[in-house]
């Protein structure tokens, strides 16, 4: 499990939310094969011209 932990890994910006921070787990619906459950390994807040979220993802093992 450990070894698998880090096979899938996604990084994407969505419009900013202070609740999006490391540790949290969030659900990504219609992205087609990254449906699923992911945990933040890290977030990077921006506020320029709107206020932005950056997300470095990793997929949930099963079972999680």
């Amino acid at each position: 499990r450990k070894a698998n932990k880090k096979e899938n890994t996604a990084d994407i910006d969505v419009v900013g939310d202070p609740r999006l921070v490391a540790g949290v787990t969030v659900t990504l619906k219609n992205f087609g094969s990254f449906d699923g459950k992911w945990i933040i390994e890290k977030a990077a807040h921006k506020v320029s011209k709107g206020y932005t979220t950056k997300l470095d993802l990793r997929r949930c093992l099963d079972g999680y």
